[in-house]
C-alpha cells in the first residue's frame, strides 16, 4: 500500500488488484497442486504419494435425526479442519508472483 500512497503523492498511475480467494482454500485441483509441489518445490516421490494419499479418497456423509445419507466422494477438496489446508493453499498459490 505504501508503493500505491507514494505513486498518487507523485501523479504517477498505480494499480490494486483484489483476488477473493476465499473459495479456493476449500478448493483445490489436487493434480496442479501435486504439480506445483514436484516442480517448484522438489518435493520427493515418497512426499508426493503420502500427499495423494492425503488428498484423494475421502467421502462424507450427513446424519440428521437418525436418517443417514449415502456416501459422497469429496474431489478437489482438502479435509476440513485439517492444519495443511492453508499451507496446501499457500504453495498453490506461490506460482502466483511468477505471473
Amino acid at each position: 500500500m505504501c508503493a500505491i500512497r507514494s505513486a498518487i503523492d507523485r501523479k504517477e498511475h498505480a494499480i490494486l488488484v483484489l483476488l477473493d480467494l476465499s473459495a479456493m482454500f476449500d478448493m483445490l485441483d489436487h493434480d496442479i497442486l501435486i504439480l506445483h509441489l514436484k516442480t517448484g518445490f522438489g518435493v520427493s516421490v515418497l512426499g508426493l504419494i503420502w500427499i495423494h494419499s492425503y488428498l484423494y479418497g475421502h467421502s462424507q456423509t450427513v446424519a440428521i435425526y437418525g436418517y443417514q445419507s449415502d456416501s459422497r466422494c469429496l474431489s478437489g477438496r482438502v479435509p476440513q479442519v485439517s492444519v495443511l489446508g492453508p499451507v496446501f493453499f499457500m504453495l498453490n498459490m506461490a506460482p502466483l508472483e511468477d505471473i
